[in-house]
């Protein structure tokens, strides 16, 4: 059996050093044209190497064009920007290492790895693990798909004149999607004709109708107007499948693209004008300090026409739009304060896609606005971005459209990535940190989180594991997924009650905290009946407290407070391993004596020790404590009202792992939690 050489299943994907500035990137991609000298259609990341071509990972092209043009246009840019200075945003790639010459065991072993890690790119590197190409799933699936069928010849062919053609699979993939492009592009000709017919039945010029026949051309037009929009969708999506589709990036400006949206939606939808009363209500919210964001306008105005189309088509009018920097990411999320009815798969799902190096949002076969969806996920993706959506009773429904924030911008905001289907769960969650500097995507699925977690790198992952459909079964395989996906900060929802109907591995996974995951912080747990008192300090604590170890303990003295009269929690072990790094630990239970014991000893810190959550009065007591209250207050039993808590202005910090963890992971957090009251302290001056 004749098999290809490995040049064919390879992706024209450049791979570039650290040291190389992005202006000779834009120049090399043809950029802002979106196309490669050649005329090839540019791709959707470039491979990063270091000094001796290994492959260090891949970064979207969406995110260089945004930071190049930021740098261009900006006068006090002193250098300029390099690869070096956008490793933050590298991706992880997998690492094939393959010989030149392939044999079908290596090629059925490819596929199985493409089709089990569709969401990173296989980068092919050589013996010494130089870089030599990114593997093509759509080529080297076809080709197997072809072998697989016993064809005779599924690899090269040649004519009789023995030159060589394509393989089977590609030229019968190849013909698969021209014959769908083919017969759309044949539907739409006798439905353009269609759709003008009606459309002059329907004009009383021509002659009046009776209530009835103007009822049934009307349907005949929508029905006409429906199935033409499924066709150019249809169109799209193969053409974006077989790689005809590049991205014109430029900077698109903000305000007007939102001054023109509702108006070039229902241009393009002009069955909707006598319904839609939405549109006159309509808001728009600019909460960003660049007015612009680099992108492709056609398919970003496509993406958003998309997600209202899709809202409306489930009973969820727009309310509005509104865009907003989430960390490094620009959003724009359209909302509705209604729920989505009867959305079919979850919200935000990604499928299995063989043959694409990104999952796309997973398409209703029965919706045209599911298909939408789908598509603007994808755009959303060749641009360097993602697309999240959530919806509930309460709060409603949003879907967000997440693109790389100019490089210039700066944000105080935090992205925060939820894994859930719970309603409950992500109603409290977002009701928690409305308000807060924390934004909120969700992910409806374990292969959605990946997916997110890998494109979008949220400083924290949330994941309430029991309402995920594939969870998996066994608790060592959840501890390996989020060593797999290796966030900056995990943390597991579960509830304290113990179901005894539940599956036998869910009440296991809830152990997960006692785990360490290589390259990222301790998964920790929250209870999801006090979810609304330890989220915000536990999100504080992962994303806003700067990393310490345990030498930071070394010489501390510190102040232990019971604010009752009830015994203390705090575990004697903890005393003992406080003492074994040298610390002293002070006992007090008055207040006066406390700040007494303050002006005295240099204290670096208060631990509130009791059985009981503080009360606002204990600590409106405490704040007229002046040298009592400028130290760091850490609280292993946290307030019952954070917020009220949080007005009287104290360094005061929730540490519920001092009580949970194992030490020495407790003393850890108890580090964690000191350094963030003082970086609080110091930011409230």
């Amino acid at each position: 059996m004749a098999l290809p050489p490995l040049n064919y299943f390879l992706a024209p994907v450049p791979a570039y050093g650290l040291v190389t500035p992005l202006g000779e990137i834009a120049q090399a991609l043809g950029q802002p044209t979106g196309a490669i000298q050649g005329g090839a259609a540019a791709p959707s990341h470039i491979i990063v190497v270091d000094d001796e071509h290994r492959p260090l990972g891949a970064v979207a092209l969406g995110q260089l064009w945004a930071s190049h043009q930021g740098q261009s246009i900006s006068s006090e840019a002193s250098a300029e920007l390099r690869l070096f200075d956008c490793q933050p945003w590298l991706e992880p790639v997998v690492e094939v290492f393959t010989n030149q010459t392939l044999d079908l065991a290596t090629l059925s072993n490819l596929g199985r790895l493409a089709q089990g890690m569709p969401s990173r790119p296989l980068v092919v590197v050589d013996p010494d693990g130089q870089y030599v190409g990114v593997l093509n799933p759509i080529r080297l699936l076809g080709w197997l798909v072809e072998a697989e069928s016993g064809s005779p010849e599924p690899g090269l062919n040649k004519t009789k004149s023995g030159k060589t053609l394509a393989p089977d699979s590609a030229r019968g993939s190849s013909g698969q999607r021209a014959w769908v492009l083919e017969l759309s592009h044949a539907l739409k000709t006798p439905m353009t004709t269609l759709l003008g017919l009606s459309t002059l039945l329907l004009d009383s010029r021509v002659g009046a109708l009776n209530e009835r026949q103007f009822r049934y051309v009307s349907l005949i037009q929508q029905a006409i107007r429906k199935l033409t929009g499924l066709v150019n969708l249809l169109i799209d999506w193969m053409r974006l499948e077989a790689g005809q589709i590049s991205l014109n990036l430029e900077r698109v400006y903000l305000q007007p693209l939102a001054d023109e949206l509702v108006p070039s939606f229902l241009s393009a939808q002009p069955a909707l004008k006598a319904s839609a009363t939405w549109a006159e209500d309509f808001t728009v919210c600019l909460a960003t300090a660049e007015g612009w964001v680099q992108a492709d306008p056609l398919r970003l105005r496509q993406s958003l026409h998309y997600v209202l189309g899709y809202l409306i088509a489930h009973g969820a009018p727009p309310a509005g739009l509104i865009v907003e920097p989430w960390g490094s990411w620009l959003s724009l999320t359209l909302w509705s304060p209604t729920a989505i009815a009867n959305p079919g798969p979850p919200l935000g799902a990604t499928m299995p896609a063989e043959g694409r190096s990104q999952p796309a949002l997973q398409p209703d076969p029965e919706s045209l606005e599911g298909l939408g969806l789908g598509l603007a996920r994808r755009f959303s993706q060749l641009q360097g971005g993602e697309l999240s959506g959530h919806s509930t009773p309460s709060w409603g429904s949003r879907i967000t459209l997440l693109l790389p924030a100019p490089a210039a911008s700066i944000s105080e905001t935090v992205l925060v990535l939820l894994s859930s289907t719970n309603e409950a769960i992500i109603e409290q969650i977002y009701s928690s940190l409305r308000g807060s500097p924390y934004r909120l995507a969700v992910a409806p699925s374990c292969q959605t989180m990946a997916a997110l977690q890998a494109r979008l790198a949220p400083p924290c992952t949330l994941i309430h594991w029991e309402s995920l459909a594939d969870t998996p079964a066994a608790p060592a395989d959840c501890l390996a997924l989020v060593q797999r996906l290796a966030p900056a900060g995990a943390v597991s929802l579960r509830s304290a009650r113990v179901d005894p109907d539940s599956s036998p591995g869910l009440d296991s996974k809830s152990n997960l905290d006692q785990a360490a995951t290589p390259g990222a912080a301790l998964t920790k747990t929250l209870f999801t009946e006090t979810l609304a008192q330890g989220l915000r300090p536990t999100l504080d604590q992962i994303c806003l407290t700067p990393p310490v170890s345990l030498s930071a303990l070394k010489g501390l003295t510190m102040l232990l407070l019971r604010p009752s009269e009830a015994e203390g929690v705090l575990p004697p072990l903890v005393q003992t391993w406080l003492q074994r790094y040298h610390c002293r630990l002070l006992q007090v239970d008055d207040l006066q004596q406390a700040n007494l014991l303050s002006r005295v000893w240099q204290l670096q810190a208060v631990i509130l020790d009791g059985a009981v959550p503080v009360s606002i009065a204990y600590l409106q007591a405490l704040a007229r404590q002046p040298d009592l209250a400028r130290l760091p207050l850490v609280a292993p039993v946290p307030p019952v009202d954070w917020e009220a808590a949080q007005e009287l202005n104290l360094p005061l910090v929730a540490c519920p792992e001092l009580l949970t963890q194992p030490l020495p992971e407790a003393l850890v957090s108890l580090m964690q939690a000191i350094a963030l009251a003082r970086h609080s302290d110091l930011s409230g001056a």
